[in-house]
């Protein structure tokens, strides 16, 4: 982002025959050159920018601004300072919000249904091919052995999993058949 003080310092230049410097440094880099080419369009265009600078600064801050994405009311320079012209305080970023998008671990106190109980089960089974044993469901759920054995042992008994032997390691491992 330019400022007003520094582009009035280029205009200056004029002075040592270097007209046109503030356009360059504002960015109109065309109309700097044939500046410089003519000596200020004769001094005329040199003398009507002394009195334009202000908007001159303000339009290139405005360019520079919408292709970085900032909003005109956003008038921070890398680092966090202010823009020129502007009261300096340093940057405070906005405090991050966390967001824990897990549910709240259920109440001690409270025990869970059969029926909850049954639904982590399934849930879990669902992020292991349908396949579950009983030391991988308390892993997982944050059940107790016992929990986890009962809401098993009532689904085995209305048919929604199957009880088998894991053929490699050898222990027990509840098959869910519809998730797979």
């Amino acid at each position: 982002m330019n400022n007003v003080p520094t582009s009035y310092l280029f205009w200056l230049f004029w002075l040592a025959g270097f007209a046109g410097i503030h356009r360059i440094y504002n960015k109109k880099y065309v109309s700097g050159l044939f500046w410089l080419c003519t000596f200020g369009v004769f001094g005329i265009g040199q003398i009507l920018d002394l009195f334009l600078m202000s908007d001159m600064v303000e339009e290139h801050n405005w360019k520079m601004q919408r292709r970085l994405g900032m909003s005109p009311e956003e008038k921070y320079l890398a680092g966090g300072f202010h823009a020129p012209n502007q009261i300096y305080t340093p940057s405070v970023h906005p405090p991050v919000m966390e967001v824990n998008l897990q549910k709240p671990l259920q109440d001690k106190n409270k025990p869970l249904s059969n029926e909850e109980i049954m639904v982590k089960l399934a849930q879990t089974a669902s992020n292991h091919n349908g396949r579950l044993s009983v030391t991988r469901a308390v892993v997982d759920t944050g059940l107790t052995f016992e929990q986890v054995e009962r809401g098993l042992q009532i689904m085995a008994e209305k048919g929604y999993v199957v009880i088998n032997n894991d053929p490699v390691k050898g222990h027990i491992v509840y098959d869910f058949m519809d998730i797979c």
